[in-house]
């Protein structure tokens, strides 16, 4: 990846703030705040594994505060790209080891987003905060999709065979084409980032927080 000359890469400046924000998480909860801002929506999941959001930095430093952080954090692996108006986004797989030594799998993801400073200096806030335990089960109801029962092939070629054939005049099936064809190809492009899926690296890659 190029950057400009004397600019840190997205990467490096991902991998600077997630060994940082996991040893404040570990030993100073407390300061964890310092990394957000009242724009900022940080959610969790409850006990039943459901997700609540908090927003404004009382309400998220009142929830660290709240949380039992004596806890160890192994970094699997951080995955970063460039982001809206020089933000980042950034993925992080892991393991977290709480007081009763229970070792759980989790993931969380982070939107950095770059501060307007005048002196044009690197500075970020946490805009957005995502954190989930990847083995808990999930708690949505599934969607059921109705059953489409086949039609034999006999039967299929005689309904064919019984609709009328239309015939399209040359010129206004041009006309059609040239009129709608980037309607159609604009709607199908996609309007979210696709999330790319991480497998956990082995052992050796980890590294722990605490």
């Amino acid at each position: 990846m190029t950057t400009e000359a004397g600019v840190p890469s997205v990467h490096v400046i991902a991998d600077a703030f997630v060994e940082q924000y996991y040893r404040i998480m570990g030993q100073l909860p407390q300061q964890a705040c310092r990394f957000y801002v009242d724009a900022s929506v940080v959610s969790r999941p409850r006990p039943d594994g459901t997700m609540m959001s908090f927003t404004s930095v009382e309400a998220i430093d009142k929830h660290f505060l709240s949380c039992d952080y004596s806890t160890t954090f192994e970094v699997v692996s951080v995955h970063s790209q460039n982001s809206f108006k020089d933000g980042i986004l950034i993925m992080v797989i892991g393991f977290l080891t709480g007081k009763d030594k229970v070792k759980r799998n989790f993931s969380q993801t982070f939107y950095f987003a770059r501060q307007n400073t005048s002196d044009y200096s690197l500075a970020y806030d946490v805009l957005n905060d995502i954190f989930r335990y990847i083995d808990e089960e999930e708690t949505s109801t599934p969607i059921t999709l109705p059953v489409v029962e086949s039609v034999p092939a006999a039967e299929a070629d005689e309904l064919n065979m019984t609709e009328p054939i239309r015939e399209i005049d040359d010129s206004v099936e041009n006309s059609f084409n040239a009129s709608e064809g980037k309607n159609v190809v604009d709607a199908q492009k996609p309007t979210e980032p696709v999330t790319e899926t991480v497998a956990p690296q082995p052992d050796g890659a980890k590294r722990e927080f605490y």
